[in-house]
Order: C-alpha cells, then sequence, then structure tokens
C-alpha cells in the first residue's frame, strides 16, 4: 500500500513538484509505520497520515474502519470557521431531528463536543486529510467537526453572549442530503438598485438562459459562488464572453505509459499534455453589465473552474476570501484492504498560466465575514460586493 501510494502520486500527481518536502523521504518515513499497523484502524490512520503529506484538498482516504473512527453522521448545522474559531452559521430544521429545539443558535461558537476540547477534536480531523491551503484545511475540518456515529446525540458547549451553554445534537448519515447547498431563498432574485443576484451553488445549467432574460435589463449580476456548481461555467461563461476564442483556462497533465517503467527511468521520460481550454461559442445575446463573483474557502475545483472562466470571459471581479485552491479532476486508485484513495490528476492553471494549486483564486477585493455579522444575520461579503457597485456607479 505504502509504495502504491508512493508510485500513484511520483508518476501521475501533476502538483507533486509542489509539495514541501521529498515524496521519497515521506516513503522512508512512512514504511515503518504500515508495517507496524496490526489492525484496520491504526492502518487506515497510516494511509490517511501519509497521503494527506500531499497537501491536495483532492486527496480523500475512503476507510470503513476510519470513517466509524471520524464519525460520518452529521446533524442539520453547518459550521465554519470564523475569525478562527468554529462557528454556527446555519441550523436547518429538516431531516430526523430538529437542532432549533436543542436550543443551539447561529453565531454560536463551538467550545467542546462530548467533553472533548474543539481544538483536540480539529487537530485530530487535520491530521488525516489533505489540504491544499490553511482555508481549505479549516473547512473540510469544520465539515466534520460535530460527526459521529448514526443516531448519535451528541453533548455540545457552545459560547453565547460570553455565557457558556450546552446543547445537544442528533446526528444521521442522511442529514447529508440536507447539508449539500450552502444557502436557501430564490436562487435567482433583484437586489436594490437593480443589481441581479444568482447562487451559482443551486442555479442548475439547464436554467442559464432563463437567468439571463430575467436579468436582461440589470446594471450587474452577483454571482454567488462560495459553495460547488452544477455545470454552469460553460453555459454561462459564453454569455459574458467579450468575444469568441478565448482561453478560460490551461491543463496540464502527466502521461507515465509502461514503456516509460521498463526503460527503467521513468521519472525522465514522462511527458505531460498540454492544452488550453477556450470558452464556448454561443449564439445567445452577451450580458454587457458588470459582473462579480462571490467566493471563499468553500469554492473549491468546478467553482474554482468557474471564477477562472468568468475572469476570461469578461474581467469578472472577484470579492471575498481565497478558494480552496484545489483544481483538476478527481482521479482515484485503490490499495490493499479496499481503501480508496483520491487525487488531483490534471493541473489546471489560470488563462495566463498563473498557478491555482496551493494557493487558490485570490480575490480582487479582500472581503470576509464576521462573527459579529453571522450574529446579526448579515451577508458581509454581499454587502461588500453591492457597495462596490454603488461605489463605481457613482
Amino acid at each position: 500500500a505504502a509504495f502504491r501510494i508512493w508510485g500513484t502520486i511520483q508518476y501521475f500527481f501533476p502538483y507533486k513538484q509542489l509539495i514541501d518536502e521529498n515524496w521519497t523521504d515521506v516513503l522512508r518515513e512512512f514504511i515503518p509505520q504500515f508495517m507496524a499497523a496490526d489492525d484496520p484502524l491504526s492502518y487506515a490512520q497510516a494511509v490517511a497520515r501519509m497521503v494527506a503529506r500531499t497537501k491536495d484538498s483532492h486527496c480523500f482516504v475512503r476507510s470503513p474502519a476510519l470513517d466509524d473512527d471520524l464519525g460520518m453522521s452529521p446533524p442539520l448545522v453547518q459550521i465554519r470557521i470564523i475569525e478562527g474559531v468554529p462557528v454556527v452559521v446555519r441550523v436547518i430544521s429538516e431531516g430526523n431531528a430538529s437542532p432549533i429545539q436543542a436550543g443551539i443558535k447561529v453565531g454560536d461558537v463551538v467550545v467542546s463536543i462530548d467533553g472533548i476540547d474543539v481544538q483536540t477534536r480539529m487537530a485530530k480531523l487535520r491530521n488525516y486529510r489533505a489540504a491544499s491551503t490553511q482555508q481549505s484545511q479549516d473547512w473540510l475540518a469544520a465539515q466534520r467537526l460535530l460527526c459521529s456515529s448514526n443516531g448519535a446525540m451528541l453533548s455540545v458547549i457552545v459560547e453565547r453572549n460570553d455565557e457558556r451553554l450546552e446543547v445537544h445534537l442528533r446526528c444521521a448519515k442522511g442529514n447529508w442530503d440536507h447539508l449539500q447547498k450552502q444557502r436557501s431563498g430564490d436562487v435567482i432574485r433583484t437586489l436594490d438598485n437593480n443589481i441581479g443576484y444568482v447562487d451559482l451553488d443551486r442555479l442548475p445549467a439547464g436554467e442559464t438562459d432563463a437567468m439571463f432574460e430575467r436579468l436582461r435589463d440589470t446594471k450587474a449580476i452577483i454571482f454567488d459562488m462560495r459553495g460547488y456548481p452544477n455545470g454552469t461555467a460553460w453555459t454561462v461563461a459564453p454569455r459574458l464572453a467579450t468575444r469568441t476564442g478565448i482561453v478560460g483556462a490551461i491543463f496540464e497533465k502527466p502521461l507515465g505509459g509502461p514503456e516509460c517503467i521498463d526503460a527503467g527511468d521513468a521519472a525522465n521520460c514522462l511527458s505531460v499534455q498540454r492544452f488550453g481550454q477556450r470558452i464556448s461559442r454561443t449564439t445567445a445575446w452577451r450580458y454587457t453589465g458588470r459582473t462579480i463573483m462571490l467566493v471563499d474557502e468553500r469554492t473549491i475545483s468546478q467553482a474554482e473552474h468557474t471564477a477562472l472562466f468568468f475572469k476570461a470571459a469578461n474581467g469578472t471581479t472577484i470579492v471575498g476570501s481565497p478558494t480552496t485552491g484545489a483544481n483538476g479532476d478527481v482521479t482515484q486508485f485503490v490499495v490493499p484492504g479496499n481503501i480508496w484513495i483520491g487525487f488531483t490528476g490534471q493541473a489546471v492553471k489560470h488563462a495566463d498560466g498563473r498557478q491555482l494549486q496551493r494557493l487558490g483564486v485570490i480575490p480582487d477585493i479582500l472581503s470576509y465575514s464576521t462573527i459579529a455579522g453571522i450574529r446579526a444575520g448579515r451577508d458581509e461579503v454581499l454587502e461588500d460586493a453591492v457597495a462596490l457597485l454603488e461605489v463605481r456607479r457613482k
């Protein structure tokens, strides 16, 4: 298993040069750990720790033993790391149990879970999950922070108004279905001052034309990409493009065949496939108003690709905080014990060749949520985007 992980990353991971340490030294370090693993959990933990050293947020480890240890069933509560601490940003009342009835509120800061300090829990989660950036590491840990076994009741200490309170949350595997999307409310709407708003986390690609018709006369559109899209990069970007033939992103993929490995010098004979991905042509009318995209640590992979396409299409202004920093298709392989592992199979860069992996998309205008803003029910990043449009109008 250790050699298979090493070899796959060595010859087929397009971002190996971005790993902070010598990858062969990592193999040497982990061989004794794999040999010492004497049960399914310790073995899976060794696999996860080694994979985490790739620092690629597309790298996941699927192992029943590890999943049971870390927990795979969440309550109906969304957590984000805000100002360095885990904060409740959304409470959902659908599903198997209502966390609202348990007393938890938006803006609560999580202090401990079942008697375990939250920082201890976060450190454990981070140890077993690869992350391209600090913001990605925070988001990945936040998603699993309150996970436990299916049907478990968590005792959670939260801080609210300088007081510590105990709340109880029911965990259920089916709750993931309610937690996939980041927001509720209208997917398409018109804000004050004739500004359009589109939630790309929930907009189906098939509704792109209807969206543009509805917002045709707006002076600007704010595209909310704080989440994961539904293939809309390829349907929306052509309607924004200022000309045809625009390259939206650069792809690079290592090509390693058996003839290279048989030659005994695989590292030197690997080739790289490189091409520019163009924004598709369209015969539909193009939107010429200003466009802004909102991003943050939840913006990963295809969502980051959407940002690249929109920026290339018409110079869309990016507002928010740096994104995950992991773009390119997820390739999977399996190691002994039927443990599945993912990794980024091809590199994706900005249209001008700039690096995205391990950096994220860096916004033109930095904007962050605050605990005070969340408690007040405000969306400060959206507010900053609207303010930017108003300033430029004046």
